[in-house]
């Protein structure tokens, strides 16, 4: 009777955990995979930057699922997040934002995987949201315990700081500079896949003049998306006398323009070698200082990255 009772205990005991996996698409089902992280910079470990993950599951350019987990969650599980089951010959796209906070953002268009990458707004400032992020394409072919499929992340933005001085050449009264970015509004995953969307102009943000700024006659800072190769980002500045009433203001003035990631690529060490010249380089760094002084005939180009002043020269308007 007792090896009955047994018998029909693991029978049921079986039963329910089956019943548990079957459903059409064995998204209950472990699949044994994983998903690991690693940090491309390697300024900092997946470790030090998970507050919680978002993870966008995505079927062609389709989202099919999303999940959130804690910190707490990702730590019991040894920083790794299980991946259940699909359909054999099933592809899906892993999408994973880690965040340093709680709630640190919100996306305007998650329904399709170009919406969510490019719709990225901050919780606090409408600004670009400041996080990490990587893909991962995923082949569900059959059951294997133990396999990991690494994201490597990235941060989605880079810090553009703007600094122009005028050197023995005054504005006009009533003149008024403007400053913007415009690029291709997309990125490359952690495959070098680009996401193409068209292009995006990114306005400036003012900061108080103050220190060694206040030599200067106009600063803007920018956050934009990840610069990257072929990207064409542009940076622009123009001038309009606004003395007048609107109505009768001139047009802005192209007065001059920069292809930011075509001048990072020229940058040559001493050595030779390029040093931003591939995406995997330019990932390496987090924010620009780009200082021009004009004359009105020539503008002295400086970019310094780190301190360190990597381009300087001097080029007509």
């Amino acid at each position: 009777m007792n090896r009955q009772r047994s018998l029909f205990s693991s029978i049921l005991i079986l039963l329910l955990f089956l019943g548990s996996c079957i459903n059409d698409d064995l998204s209950e089902c472990p699949s044994g995979r994983y998903l690991h992280f690693e940090t491309l910079n390697g300024k900092y470990s997946f470790r030090d930057v998970v507050e919680t993950v978002d993870l966008y599951i995505y079927k062609g350019n389709s989202l099919v699922e999303t999940k959130r987990y804690s910190r707490g969650e990702i730590q019991a599980t040894g920083y790794k997040i299980y991946l259940n089951d699909r359909p054999n010959g099933t592809e899906l796209r892993y999408v994973a934002l880690v965040n340093q906070a709680e709630d640190c953002y919100h996306t305007t268009g998650s329904e399709t995987l170009e919406g969510m990458l490019t719709g990225l707004v901050s919780s606090e400032t409408d600004s670009l949201a400041d996080l990490y992020h990587g893909t991962k394409d995923i082949l569900f072919e059959h059951r294997s315990a133990g396999v990991a499929d690494t994201i490597y992340l990235k941060k989605n933005t880079n810090k553009i700081n703007l600094y122009v001085g005028f050197d023995g050449y005054e504005l006009p009264q009533g003149s008024t500079l403007h400053s913007y970015i415009q690029g291709r509004n997309g990125q490359y995953d952690s495959e070098n896949k680009p996401v193409e969307n068209s292009r995006y102009t990114y306005h400036p943000y003012r900061w108080a003049l103050g220190g060694e700024e206040s030599r200067y006659d106009y600063d803007a800072h920018f956050t934009t998306l990840r610069l990257w190769i072929g990207a064409d980002t542009d940076l622009s500045i123009e001038k309009q006398n606004t003395a007048v009433s609107p109505l009768r203001a001139t047009e802005a003035q192209l007065l001059y323009r920069l292809n930011i990631v075509e001048e990072l690529a020229k940058v040559v060490s001493s050595g030779g070698t390029y040093l931003y010249d591939t995406n995997e380089k330019l990932e390496l760094e987090d924010e620009f200082d780009i200082i021009l002084l004009l004359d009105g005939n020539f503008v002295v180009l400086e970019l310094i990255i780190n301190d360190w002043v990597v381009i300087s020269n001097r080029v007509p308007l």
